[in-house]
Order: structure tokens, then C-alpha cells, then sequence
């Protein structure tokens, strides 16, 4: 059956943050509240061929958005398209502002270019502060460029739109999020959620018999949006990524936030994942946000919980040698020696067959070389001690601060133990780690 998803009603308005060649672009979603259905719900059934469908949206104008501009939303898979007829009307606190027509051809793949055309009306000062209501009525054109048949097509809608303002030639926007859609089988908004999976998580395209699995189960309510999160993220073709973890981190960020992460998040889940954070532990971090909520309310989806009971983590694919240098730095730097070959292939051993490299070279730097019974037979004194942590972790000299601050810790009873994991949960140590290959 030939699959095709009918770019209609793109006219709607601009959810997900429409992309447009204007800058700056700022995102104010939170700021403005947006009710959106089509005939009155959040997924409309199709019944026949020549339905003319009714998006409604309300929200209150703020001050100084004088344009409201329909564009594309973004769709599931398509191959062709047809052309749309749509007439609107706008009004404020339920008085008649303005009405128009524009018509729209609507058809591509989800991963292909947008086509066609924005539509721009004009919101006047008078709507300001006011509740504004967009009614928009459309209707297939049955006879232009591909007929339409319901009992071969399956279609959906996922649509947005954007607030202008115009200052001193500054264009700025305000992208309001929500979603809709329309299809033959009810499960439009499903699998655009699954297909994001794909795209995100896997950063590939869907096979169709996995689509139709997580769609299914998605719309039947087998799967909640955490669970179908939690089956791609700790799947073997994730898991045998070998990627980076700060990879991992944007990929959650793309999946669950639908945008790339920002400064100061990437260093919190990067810091955390460096530290031994399981896949699910981050998950569960991304899935409990306000965005994600938000992401599954406009898929109509359950969003549900994730399940830490199990710890996975991606497989690193480490350098041997680079393991070995990195053990041999232990030696010189913590014990004063060359590394002897039995300990030398021990150590190396235990990192590269590790689940979780990075953080088994950091457990053998701090218990396996300071526990050590050659270590501990040196009796070192507080400062000597302290100097050797600064040349093994931070891979310079002490400064007299720095050591006077770490000398004192010690004499006010901190364990050595506790001395050891801050210089561990250095920047620079991580540092260190990252030029190895962790």
C-alpha cells in the first residue's frame, strides 16, 4: 500500500519552532499558552474523501506581535501531495477581526526539504492582551495532482505556527508549540513520536516493520513515551555505538527536549555521565522535565517512567596502547617507578574490558594505585602526599594555596580517601582522561 502523508493544514500554525532565514529568532513558548484541535481533538479520524476539517486555536496576543505567520509543521512520510484550500478568520475577545483564503500543496518525507509556501496575517494593535481566536477550514482539492483515497493513504499533521514583531528592522520571534494531526487509522501522532526515535536517538531512518511496532504500540497504549524512549536508548544498535558521551547527551537532549542542549545542561549530564551515570539514570533525568511532559502532551502520549533497576552503558571502544600509556603515567606519577609487565597487562586488562573504560581507569588511578600495599608502606606525610595527588591528577606542581588548603582538610580529619576523590573529580583530571581515549 503506497504510504503517504499529506502536508495539509501546514497552514496551521508554526509548533516546533518553524525554521525561518531571520535572526535573531528568540523562543518564548513558555510565555504564551496555546490551545490547538482539529475538529474539536487532538487526533481527527478521517471518514471520507472530501471532509473539510477545522483547526481551532486560542491564545492571548502579547504586546507589540503584529504578524501571525502559517507555515509548515512538520509530517511523517510522504511521497506526494495535494493541494489545500483554506479559509480563516480571526477574531479578539469574540469580535470579528479579519478573514482571508490561501491554498497550500502539502506532501514530502519527514528528512526531505520543506516545500511550499507561509501564509502572513496581520494581527492590529487593537488585539493586544487579547484572547485571540483563529479558526482555519480546509479541504483537499480532490482533483489536482494526485487524487485522494482514504482506504490507500494514511496522512498526518503535525502543525505550528509564528508570532512577528518588527522592531527597527529586528525580526523576532515567538514559536508556539503544539500538535494536531489527521489520519485514516488514528495513529498520525504515534508515529511521528516513533519516527523522532529513529531520527534522534538512532540518527538514522525507521525500518517499517520497527515503525509499526513502536506505532502500534505507542497508540494502543502498550508502550508509554518513557518506556518506547528507554527500548531505543538501551538497545543493542545504541549500545554498540561506541559513542562519545557527550554524543549521548545531545542524541537526549534531540529526543526528549527536541533541541540542542545549552551550555550549562551539557556540562551538568556530561559531569555526571563522566562520573558513572548509568544510560538509565539519564534518561530518567531528560524524561521527568518539563519539556518532555510537554513533547507527550502534544503527541498525546502517556508519559510514564523510566526503570533504573537495570544500569546500562554504551560500549567504548578504548586504544590499547592508549590504555597502556595511561597505566604507565600511573606508575611514574603515583608509585616513582617504571610499570613492571605483569602489573603493567593487570591494570590494562581491567580498563579495556571494562563496560565502562572511563570510569574503571579512574577507580584504578585512585583505589588501585593509592591502596596499593606499595603505596601505603610509604607512610607519606600530608604534604608529600598532597603533592604526589596534585602530579598524578592534575599533572602539575602544587601551588602553595592549594596545598595549604588540601594540608589542612587533612589536619581538620577529612580522610585521605575524601582528598583523593576531589582531586579525581577535577576538571583537569577529566582532562586527562579525555587525552587517552575514555
Amino acid at each position: 500500500m503506497r504510504k503517504i502523508i499529506i502536508r495539509m493544514f501546514s497552514m496551521i500554525i508554526a509548533i516546533c519552532a518553524v525554521v525561518l532565514t531571520i535572526a535573531p529568532i528568540q523562543v518564548k513558548a513558555e510565555n504564551v499558552a496555546l490551545n490547538l484541535t482539529v475538529n474539536g481533538v487532538k487526533e481527527y479520524v478521517m471518514s471520507n474523501n472530501n471532509e473539510t476539517f477545522t483547526y481551532k486555536i486560542t491564545f492571548t496576543c502579547p504586546t507589540n506581535y503584529e504578524t501571525l505567520e502559517i507555515g509548515y509543521g512538520r509530517m511523517f512520510y510522504s511521497k506526494e501531495g495535494n493541494l489545500v484550500h483554506n479559509d480563516y478568520i480571526l477574531k479578539a475577545n469574540g469580535a470579528f477581526i479579519s478573514s482571508g483564503e490561501f491554498e497550500m500543496y502539502y506532501g514530502y518525507a519527514i528528512d526531505s526539504e520543506r516545500m511550499g509556501r507561509s501564509y502572513k496575517i496581520q494581527i492590529p494593535e487593537s488585539c493586544y492582551g487579547k484572547n485571540i481566536e483563529l479558526t482555519v477550514i480546509g479541504k483537499i482539492e480532490d482533483n489536482t495532482i494526485h487524487p485522494f483515497n482514504i482506504n490507500e493513504y494514511k496522512f498526518g499533521v503535525m502543525t505550528s505556527f509564528n508570532l512577528i514583531s518588527q522592531d527597527g528592522g529586528t525580526q523576532t520571534n515567538v514559536a508556539i508549540s503544539n500538535s494536531v494531526a489527521i489520519s485514516s487509522d488514528g495513529k498520525a501522532l504515534a508515529r511521528y513520536f516513533a519516527q523522532r526515535l529513529y531520527l534522534n536517538a538512532l540518527e538514522r531512518t525507521y525500518d517499517e516493520a520497527g515503525l509499526n511496532m513502536w506505532t502500534n504500540g505507542l497508540a494502543s497504549g502498550k508502550y508509554t513515551a518513557a518506556q518506547a524512549v528507554q527500548g531505543f536508548f538501551t538497545s543493542n544498535e545504541f549500545i554498540n555505538s561506541g559513542i562519545s558521551n557527550q554524543e549521548i547527551v545531545r542524541r537526549c537532549y534531540k529526543t526528549m527536549l527536541d533541541r540542542e542542549p545549552d551550555e550549562a545542561g551539557l556540562k551538568y549530564w556530561l559531569d555526571l555521565m563522566n562520573k558513572g551515570a548509568s544510560i538509565e539514570e539519564l534518561l530518567s533525568g531528560f524524561v521527568n522535565s518539563t519539556e518532555f511532559a510537554k513533547l507527550c502532551d502534544n503527541s498525546n502520549l502517556v508519559r510514564g517512567n523510566i526503570s533504573t533497576a537495570t544500569k546500562t552503558y554504551v560500549k567504548k571502544k578504548v586504544n590499547r596502547n592508549l590504555v597502556e600509556g595511561f597505566v604507565r603515567r600511573c606508575y611514574t606519577k603515583a608509585l616513582g617507578r617504571n610499570a613492571e609487565a605483569g602489573g603493567l597487562k593487570y591494570w590494562t586488562n581491567i580498563i579495556v574490558n571494562s563496560a565502562t573504560p572511563r570510569q574503571e581507569a579512574a577507580t584504578v588511578a585512585t583505589n588501585g594505585f593509592f591502596h596499593s600495599n606499595e603505596f601505603l608502606n610509604k607512610n607519606t606525610k600530608n604534604d608529600e602526599f598532597v603533592k604526589i595527588l596534585y602530579r598524578t591528577f592534575l599533572d602539575r606542581e602544587a601551588e602553595a594555596n592549594g596545598l595549604k588548603y588540601w594540608i589542612n582538610e587533612l589536619r581538620n580529619g577529612k580522610s585521605r580517601d575524601y582528598v583523593i576523590q576531589g582531586f579525581a573529580d577535577s576538571n583537569e583530571f577529566n582532562n586527562i582522561l579525555d587525552s587517552y581515549g575514555f
